[in-house]
């Protein structure tokens, strides 16, 4: 667990159960059949008018990425099971902010400049998303893919990103090795924190079983 976190007060008893989701679900691909347990953690926001998208379609879509024909029937059989863990989270844009610039289209950012020059804050809802993957039979670039597909659909923005490592600047992270898993535990908990969550009839977050 990320006890440097949760000492500082950034991760609050409500959302504990987030930071506990976290660590289950890397002991479970850690400790799990497959070959090489691997997480990349992906944020994205989906367009104005898709706003209500299923998280089950997209998870779904990257799921059938990860399927192979099987001779005898002819039908997709998974290669490996995505595990995943997802987070709801909103930010206020300034024009400042990467998002304004790589997300946004002409007229939302007329939009935002205005109400900016306002001093009103604008809610950017967005997502957080925790994938496992068997890196021996599948790859981060095959998510990205998807994700390409869908803003080429016009339902996911533009600018999508992939987290990176700040020193090596890879996207996956080996969760067999022990600095590995430590340094998942302290990325991933950056979902739990407390100041990006709103709440509202929906669920805030959710994770593969």
């Amino acid at each position: 667990m990320d006890e440097g976190r949760m000492r500082k007060g950034k991760v609050s008893s409500f959302y504990l159960p987030i930071l506990e989701g976290i660590h289950r679900l890397g002991v479970s691909a850690r400790d799990g059949r497959m070959v090489q347990p691997e997480a990349i953690m992906l944020s994205f926001a989906f367009t104005e008018g898709f706003e209500d998208f299923p998280i089950s379609t997209v998870m779904d879509r990257i799921r059938d990425t990860f399927r192979k024909v099987r001779k005898s029937s002819r039908k997709k059989a998974s290669t490996f099971k995505v595990k995943y863990l997802w987070v709801k989270e909103t930010k206020y844009l300034t024009p400042s902010d990467p998002e304004y610039e790589g997300s946004l289209s002409k007229d939302e950012k007329l939009r935002y400049l205005s109400a900016a020059s306002d001093d009103c804050p604008v809610p950017y809802p967005h997502y957080h998303m925790i994938l496992i993957l068997d890196g021996h039979k599948g790859t981060w670039s095959a998510v990205r893919l998807v994700m390409q597909r869908l803003v080429e659909q016009g339902v996911v923005r533009p600018g999508f990103h992939f987290s990176e490592n700040n020193v090596t600047g890879g996207r996956t992270i080996d969760l067999r090795a022990e600095d590995g898993f430590q340094d998942y535990m302290y990325r991933a908990s950056y979902l739990a924190k407390t100041d990006t969550k709103e709440f509202d009839n929906k669920r805030l977050w959710s994770m593969s079983q």
